[in-house]
């Protein structure tokens, strides 16, 4: 009889329920015809043990299992144990879910263009900023809107300007507003204007000052004005004066009160004078004087009377001379007689004879002395009789003789008595002979003698007999001989 290696025959219980004979070698076995089974042993389990131990057994070796060996499955097993997983647990990864993010510097452009192109916002949000700073122009554009809304604010700020570049409208209407509120400068300034233009107003108020600086004229110039209108102070204050040029009406007319007061001389200066027309009084009113100091000419003659008529003293005091010269006849009545508070002596200089002429008594009234001292000849040709009679005693005695000279007959009967009782002797001396007929009886009670005494004989000699008969024994004193002589005669 030949012999073999020897095999070791170990049973076994499967969790299936078979009873299985596994062989182990390092000991050497003997082979005989046919191996008997034990007593007891299932058929199916006999033909395995038979098959996996061939041959036939060297002499000596026993040929029947041991006595204290099982020859069943214990009695307390069951039966048929179950097979698969039991019931209830989940048997595979739930659909959409992923381990990890995959890394796409392993994967070609077409493979992330594609991956990107099937992604979802589940997916998207998993993806480390690292790896979104990886993506390009082509395929960051390749997201579905409702993919990208999946993107947090640090994600959108890992993305490369070159790839914000080709972000879509649909896309960036699709992000969270505090998306935005991680947004870089540079993203700023990359950004397509075709898409900026979905921005919302939200979106836009969550960009930083510091990135805002950043936005071009372009960009500005197509945000809607729902937008426009959340933009606050501190965000108008970094747009540069470049990109507020092209701000349009509809758009400025939006901006808040409270964000125009944060604008400066520069900025004030390049909004275009037909848009800076559509501004409102309540937008005037909040603008700082340091900003009304970039007002120009061209700017000032476009706004409504309503906008002229909210401006205050400090900021028409602001204003350069040759800006308020461009103000117009029709809007000078709307300013309120206190902002004449602030007109300085050279803005008042400025004003064309006509502009002037518009004011109202009250107004004019207003006006400083130091302003007024600055009135000249032809602008005090135009004035309305009855803006002359809004002139008081103070804004009287600082007025110059050559301005004072071109007062006519109508002007010089318009002044309040105690207005012509403040007339100095070298402004009397000025006045055309015509101007003093013009002097009523109650006006020469309350001029000075002194004043009197610098009358020439000929202007003496226009006054009106009822004029010359009101002259007061005072005032006579003060007459040199011939004055003396032609006031009798006209009495």
């Amino acid at each position: 009889m030949t012999t073999r290696p020897m095999r070791t025959a170990i049973w076994t219980l499967s969790v299936t329920g078979a009873l299985t004979l596994s062989v182990a070698s390092g000991v050497a076995l003997a082979s005989l015809p046919t191996v008997d089974c034990p007593p007891g042993l299932p058929a199916d389990m006999c033909a395995q043990l038979q098959a996996a131990v061939p041959g036939d057994l060297p002499s000596g070796l026993p040929t029947e299992m041991p006595t204290a060996m099982p020859t069943a499955m214990p009695s307390g097993l069951p039966s048929d144990l179950p097979s698969g997983f039991p019931s209830g647990m989940p048997t595979a990864m739930p659909s959409g879910m992923t381990t990890t993010a995959p890394d796409f510097s392993t994967m070609s452009p077409s493979e992330v263009q594609a991956l990107m192109g099937q992604a979802t916002a589940a997916q998207i949000s998993q993806y480390a900023p690292q790896a979104m700073a990886q993506l390009s122009g082509a395929e960051l554009a390749a997201m579905a809107p409702a993919a990208v809304a999946g993107m947090s604010g640090e994600q959108f700020a890992a993305l490369a300007p070159n790839a914000i570049s080709k972000m879509t409208g649909a896309q960036i209407a699709a992000l969270t507003p505090n998306a935005f509120s991680y947004m870089t400068a540079e993203q700023v300034f990359a950004l397509a204007p075709t898409a900026i233009s979905k921005m919302s107003g939200d979106q836009l108020a969550s960009v930083s000052p510091q990135a805002i600086a950043k936005l071009s004229g372009d960009q500005l110039a197509v945000l809607s004005p729902s937008a426009i209108a959340k933009l606050s102070g501190d965000q108008l204050a970094e747009v540069s004066p470049a990109a507020i040029a092209k701000l349009s009406g509809p758009q400025l007319t939006s901006l808040a009160p409270l964000a125009l007061a944060k604008m400066d001389d520069a900025q004030l200066a390049r909004i275009k004078p037909l848009v800076m027309a559509k501004m409102s009084a309540t937008q005037v009113d909040a603008l700082s004087a340091d900003a009304l100091k970039g007002l120009t000419a061209d700017q000032i003659s476009r706004l409504g009377t309503g906008a002229v008529g909210a401006l205050s003293p400090d900021q028409l005091a602001a204003m350069k001379a040759k800006t308020v010269a461009a103000l117009k006849p029709g809007q000078m009545p709307s300013l309120d007689p206190a902002t004449l508070t602030g007109l300085q002596p050279a803005q008042l200089a400025a004003l064309p004879p006509g502009t002037l002429a518009a004011v109202s008594p009250e107004q004019f009234g207003q006006m400083t002395p130091a302003a007024v001292a600055k009135l000249q000849a032809d602008q005090m040709a135009k004035l309305m009789p009855k803006t002359i009679n809004g002139v008081n005693p103070l804004q009287m005695v600082v007025l110059p003789p050559a301005t004072v000279a071109a007062m006519k007959p109508a002007q010089v009967s318009a002044m309040k008595p105690p207005t012509i009782a403040a007339m100095t002797p070298p402004q009397i001396k000025q006045i055309p002979p015509a101007s003093i007929a013009a002097i009523t009886p109650k006006q020469m009670v309350g001029m000075q003698p002194s004043t009197i005494a610098r009358m020439s004989v000929s202007q003496i000699q226009a006054l009106t007999g009822p004029t010359a008969r009101n002259v007061t024994p005072a005032q006579m004193e003060a007459l040199g001989r011939a004055q003396y002589a032609a006031l009798m005669a006209r009495r």
